[in-house]
């Protein structure tokens, strides 16, 4: 595997691991968001996209399909899968929970002194006067969910990246059947 995948990996796990570690102590009971938690969640949501995108042009060119995918990933070291599934499990799990505790307010906002968040739980989708308490909770909720979600695809985009890079570098011990050159490397299809 090439270093350009290792750094591709790298700067995709390393993102996506600080937003859930930021989105983790967020959660923690008593917590409001954490200094610095919304720039980090702009700069991951800015790199996620392009990211990802690179991500999946390397898998489409190292012409990766389910089976060879499934084989390459199974070439990965065992630790490096169990953090990727770490890292996707427990953004879906923060993710979940924090929407769950949020208690259906969303967008809090304080007006003239007062807190207000936009209730989903009623009959009536309506903006509705919060206590502080619940203002704080939804608060939070949102500056979670900011950070898990975008750690999610980061952590996908670096799955992606290892996996193409295990394509591109052995073919043959995936099932591409790529002859070796006599002189090292192997033979594009």
């Amino acid at each position: 595997m090439g270093w350009t995948f290792k750094l591709h990996a790298a700067v995709a796990g390393v993102l996506s691991v600080s937003m859930l570690t930021v989105a983790m102590v967020t959660a923690l009971p008593g917590m409001t968001a954490v200094p610095g938690a919304h720039a980090l969640a702009l700069v991951g949501i800015a790199c996620l996209f392009p990211l990802f995108l690179a991500g999946q042009v390397r898998l489409v060119r190292a012409r990766a399909t389910k089976a060879t995918t499934w084989l390459a990933l199974l070439c990965l070291p065992a630790a490096v899968r169990a953090a990727l599934v770490v890292l996707v499990g427990g953004g879906f799990a923060l993710s979940f929970l924090s929407i769950a505790w949020s208690a259906n307010l969303q967008d809090p906002e304080i007006r003239d002194g007062r807190y207000y968040a936009f209730d989903t739980h009623r009959g009536v989708r309506e903006t509705v006067e919060v206590s502080r308490s619940q203002y704080e909770g939804a608060l939070t909720a949102d500056a979670v969910v900011m950070l898990a979600t975008p750690a999610v695809f980061l952590a996908v985009a670096a799955g992606a990246v290892l996996v193409a890079g295990e394509l591109r570098r052995s073919p043959v011990a995936v099932g591409g059947g790529a002859p070796r050159r006599p002189g090292g490397g192997y033979v594009q299809a």
